[in-house]
């Protein structure tokens, strides 16, 4: 039987985009995050509106309870602007706290306003796991900042000690608020128009997935909503619906026989 010249063809057009895709995708996101680095540091209004800014208007008090409950020291909050959301859970009464971002801005305002025995440090998290390892990493609306996010789900988990949890949440791009939108013609939440730096966008699913791929095991996804105009009818809505998902996965210990 003669070979299959178009299928052969075919099979090579697929692994020359998948490269193509890595190649340019990982060089994409390596400017993208230079440029975000420069733009921080120079810009320190950047870690002034974060420090002025009400965080727990996005994530509300009960919200931060309930996902602490899966919190075991030491934790990481990857992303962590200027340390409110650390501060939160020491105050909850956790200790073995630390906190990473990319500004070197927010990371100094975060020390200077922070207890001394929470750990903040500069590091990118897509470009490398932390050197020390931790039991919890939560990263709370930052992977819709993310070109690459795989290199950041990846990292995150080579910076977890076996068995530990992961916590992760982000915009949901397929909330009833954005279906809304999208039947009245709006597409600010795709086009960036609402936050230019939103660049990549999660269902409820599509996270599980991305999660799942670098070797996670799902323990628990919800979602909830920050909008007053929605809140009252948040009990009835599934959290695919829901403004912000969250999802609670566990680094799992897998076996060689």
């Amino acid at each position: 039987m003669k070979p299959n010249h178009h299928l052969k063809s075919r099979k090579l057009n697929k692994y020359l985009q998948i490269i193509f895709y890595l190649y340019t995708d990982y060089f994409l996101n390596v400017n993208y995050l230079g440029e975000v680095n420069i733009f921080m540091d120079e810009q320190a209004e950047y870690a002034k509106y974060y420090e002025n800014f009400s965080e727990l208007e996005l994530f509300p008090e009960h919200i931060l309870r309930k996902i602490g409950k899966y919190f075991e020291p030491p934790i990481l909050d990857v992303g962590c602007h200027t340390g409110k959301k650390a501060r939160f859970y020491y105050d909850l009464g956790f200790k073995r706290i630390s906190g990473c971002d990319i500004s070197k801005n927010s990371v100094v305002i975060a020390k200077k306003s922070s207890p001394k025995s929470i750990n903040f440090f500069q590091h990118d998290m897509v470009l490398g796991p932390t050197k020390t390892k931790f039991n919890t990493i939560c990263s709370f609306q930052t992977i819709e900042h993310i070109f690459n996010y795989h290199f950041f789900l990846k990292n995150m988990y080579e910076s977890l000690n076996t068995g530990g949890t992961l916590v992760i949440d982000t915009p949901n791009a397929c909330s009833a608020i954005t279906r809304a939108r999208l039947l009245l013609g709006d597409s600010r939440n795709f086009t960036g128009n609402i936050d230019e730096s939103h660049i990549r966008f999660f269902n409820k699913p599509c996270l599980e997935k991305a999660i799942r791929q670098e070797g996670f095991e799902i323990v628990k996804s919800f979602g909830y909503n920050i909008r007053g105009i929605v809140k009252p009818f948040e009990i009835l809505m599934p959290s695919t619906l829901r403004e912000v998902i969250v999802v609670i996965a566990k680094k799992v210990i897998i076996n060689f026989c």
